[in-house]
């Protein structure tokens, strides 16, 4: 009666990832009918567990061990020890794959992990479609490659490109998104102990994502409670900045 399942497993640089359960495996019955929590890492899209996963399911966690972001600034730095790792990315259309052969109408926290593309505003309809129950909802946003160039998005856009879509979750509390924004200071010292951002840019850049949830808080409807932000915060540490929605009837909607 197994009810929780977490694998979280590093891909190992220069293997080919390979699904949990192949496509042309021999038909089986899911072995675990009660289960309600699921973590999978590195997710294929061609992987058939996905269409086998029960109506009891609560709650599906589709991200990378290690996070791809945490190795990228840890690397900056020059201190990354997840060299031997890979992170072979699902674009936007291979994740919305993954979630059409889901049929988990009950779901109440949905993670994902993915490099941004074209399809992300059909990706973001499809959650609110599929999963109208959620109550949590994280978005890791992977858009900058490290050894590709800056390709950053600036904050002016992305209000109405990805928070609109997931506008209409009537049920959603709490909010966390990985926004990778233009802004976000990187880290310039590649010495232990040594503070990796400037005080001043790392300040200006805190002042800009309050402005940005401000903003976020402004999409969604009253049970919204918070909206979290990943940031870099210091040395090899970041966090997800929690932000409380408040609602006046003097001031109107804004995050503290």
């Amino acid at each position: 009666r197994l009810r929780v399942l977490e694998l979280e497993l590093a891909q190992p640089e220069g293997l080919e990832p390979k699904p949990m359960w192949p496509a042309g495996y021999p038909a089986a019955t899911w072995p675990w009918p009660d289960l309600i929590e699921l973590t999978l890492s590195c997710p294929q899209a061609k992987d058939r567990i996905y269409r086998e996963l029960p109506n009891s399911l609560r709650s599906l966690s589709l991200q990378y061990t290690p996070h791809y972001m945490d190795y990228a600034w840890t690397r900056a730095t020059g201190h990354s020890s997840n060299a031997h790792w890979q992170w072979p990315l699902l674009t936007t259309s291979d994740m919305l794959c993954i979630l059409r052969q889901c049929r988990l109408p009950a779901l109440r926290h949905l993670a994902l992990e993915y490099l941004e593309g074209d399809s992300e505003e059909q990706l973001l309809k499809y959650i609110a479609l599929a999963f109208p129950q959620l109550t949590s909802l994280k978005l890791r946003r992977c858009h900058w490659v490290v050894d590709g160039g800056d390709n950053r998005e600036r904050q002016d856009p992305w209000a109405e490109r990805i928070c609109q879509p997931i506008s209409s979750l009537r049920h959603l509390r709490s909010l966390a998104m990985h926004l990778d924004l233009e802004e976000t200071p990187y880290p310039f010292s590649p010495y232990q102990f040594e503070q990796p951002y400037d005080d001043e840019d790392l300040g200006s850049f805190y002042n800009t994502l309050h402005e940005v949830a401000d903003r976020m808080a402004l999409v969604f409807g009253p049970e919204l409670e918070e909206i979290k932000l990943w940031r870099p915060h210091d040395y090899d540490i970041y966090e997800w900045k929690c932000y409380e929605v408040v609602r006046s009837s003097d001031f109107g909607t804004f995050v503290r």
